[in-house]
């Protein structure tokens, strides 16, 4: 071989060292932004889990409400339904047997209107 090819191989392979070198490089630098990614990725995904389950406690619990405050609702409406109904049909008063309670004189008997 003479000095000239001597000289192109040696080059060539410092080059090939530095291209080796710089894809390592690069690989190192890509590996690590996926890890982060991941990280980013994964935590994202942690805090999505916990906003939806939040979020479906609070619809649960207001769904609750709402059917706690209907039913309540209802209760009172047909209490004072029971009480127009008495009132047409015969008599309100106290109850024959004391106490707070109210009741109306239907069919000749007391029946106790509870609220």
């Amino acid at each position: 071989m003479d000095d000239d090819t001597r000289l192109l191989t040696a080059q060539l392979a410092a080059a090939i060292v530095r291209f080796e070198k710089r894809m390592d490089q690069a690989a190192a630098r890509l590996a690590s932004r996926m890890d982060a990614g991941d990280r980013w990725y994964t935590a994202f995904a942690w805090k999505a889990f916990i906003a939806s389950t939040l979020g479906s406690f609070a619809v649960i619990g207001t769904a609750g409400y709402a059917i706690w405050e209907a039913q309540h609702t209802l209760r009172e409406t047909r209490w004072v339904r029971q009480i127009n109904a008495a009132q047409a049909a015969g008599r309100l008063s106290q109850c024959p047997g004391g106490g707070d309670h109210v009741c109306a004189k239907v069919d000749k008997r007391w029946v106790r209107l509870d609220p």
